[in-house]
């Protein structure tokens, strides 16, 4: 049984991540070959950046084009959703139900870098499961393991009103190693996702990824594919009729 790829930029030419077609299709296939058959394409969103009505027009245009492209493929199944920048006042958004992955109420938050985690950010968090009722999954986590705030940032996480997402690009960066083994020992995390960019420095790779957690990380793997599992046929149970 395959599983769900809850982070990725293979959506070609709306962000950082894959160019062309051509090259989106080249990721897909490692997608595959790593055991994956469905995969939520999410480009990033900068609110200071993008201007939101454009930039959905953009992505679903490249999403429809993409759609069509492998159509007759055998290839996992594509959605959409995005990978949602922070920004001050986010739990008062009354549009980021179009940023949720494909007709679900979960959506992928993308905290700062260039500013540290603050309190007013991780109480918008608790807003977003509270007030707004979304299910918020905070990508790639172990890169804020050096934030004053970060322990505070796992409680909300510990508490359910979020849940943690590990990349699996840790293996081309020695600097997120240690975070990541702290993160699966605290048995925090709910998903392990590829956040792939591009065929040659950051392609999908589940399969060593997986080869290097599996023994000290047995169960903590087991339990986030299951949950990757269960998004697929969330997915599925919302959009395939």
């Amino acid at each position: 049984m395959g599983f769900s790829d809850s982070h990725s930029h293979i959506l070609p030419g709306v962000d950082d991540g894959a160019k062309t077609i051509d090259e989106a299709i080249t990721l897909l296939k490692q997608e595959k070959e790593n055991g994956v058959t469905s995969v939520v394409l999410t480009p990033h969103f900068y609110p200071h950046l993008h201007n939101m009505d454009e930039h959905l027009e953009k992505c679903k245009a490249s999403y429809e084009s993409l759609k069509d492209a492998v159509k007759d493929m055998d290839l996992p199944k594509l959605y959409l959703g995005y990978e949602v920048q922070y920004f001050s006042g986010i739990s008062h958004c009354t549009d980021l139900d179009k940023f949720c992955f494909e007709n679900t109420n979960i959506i992928l938050l993308e905290l700062p870098f260039l500013s540290p985690l603050t309190q007013n950010m991780l109480d918008e968090i608790v807003k977003l499961d509270m007030d707004i009722g979304l299910s918020v999954i905070i990508a790639h986590i172990e890169r804020y393991a050096g934030e004053k705030l970060f322990k505070k940032l796992l409680k909300i996480i510990k508490n359910g009103h979020a849940k943690a997402q590990i990349s699996t690009d840790f293996i081309f960066d020695n600097s997120f190693v240690k975070p990541v083994n702290y993160l699966l020992k605290k048995d925090v995390v709910s998903f392990i996702a590829s956040d792939a960019h591009n065929i040659e420095t950051r392609p999908v790779c589940f399969n060593e990824a997986f080869s290097k957690l599996r023994v000290s990380f047995h169960s903590q793997l087991v339990k986030c594919i299951k949950n990757s599992q269960k998004l697929e046929t969330t997915l599925k149970g919302n959009v395939d009729d």
